[in-house]
C-alpha cells in the first residue's frame, strides 16, 4: 500500500501526489483522497481500531515521475440535454411542484437509535485540499 498526501491541486479533476515511481506508484494505480475522522474503539475489547477514513474522492495515476505523480478523476459519459429538453425538464419540475407531486430519489432508511444519543463526529470538509491524505486502493 502506498500512502502520501496531495501536494498540489492542478484543476477540478487533477491533483499531484507526493509519491512516485521510487515509492512503488505505477500508471493507472488508483488512490482514495481522504481525511481522518474520529477514533473508533472496539466495544468488546476497548482496543483502538484506528480512525475512520472520510473519503473525499477517487483518482487514478495518469503521469508518473520518480517522486510525484499526477492523478485524475475517472472520465464518465454524461448526457447534456439540448435547450428544448432542458426547458421541458424545468417545465415538468414546476408542474410537479405546483401539483405537489414529488420526485423519486434514493434515501437511507434511519436506524432505530435512542433519541438522546449524542453524535460525536465533527464536520468534515468535502473539498479536496493540499495536505489531504491519500492511499492506494
Amino acid at each position: 500500500m502506498v500512502r502520501g498526501k496531495i501536494a498540489k491541486i492542478l484543476n477540478d479533476h487533477q491533483v499531484v501526489i507526493n509519491r512516485g515511481s521510487n515509492d512503488g506508484v505505477q500508471i493507472n494505480m488508483g488512490f482514495i483522497i481522504y481525511e481522518e475522522g474520529e477514533k473508533i474503539t472496539d466495544p468488546e475489547t476497548n482496543e483502538d481500531l484506528g480512525a475512520l477514513e472520510i473519503i473525499k474522492g477517487r483518482v487514478r495515476v495518469h503521469y508518473l515521475q520518480e517522486r510525484v505523480c499526477v492523478c485524475a478523476t475517472d472520465k464518465v459519459m454524461v448526457y447534456e440535454p439540448g435547450m428544448n429538453e432542458a426547458m421541458k425538464a424545468v417545465q415538468e419540475a414546476m408542474t410537479r411542484s405546483i401539483m405537489g407531486i414529488g420526485f423519486q430519489r434514493e434515501k437511507h432508511l434511519p436506524l432505530p437509535v435512542p433519541k438522546d444519543i449524542q453524535f460525536t463526529e465533527k464536520k468534515h470538509s468535502p473539498e479536496v485540499q493540499v495536505g489531504d491524505l491519500v492511499r492506494s486502493v
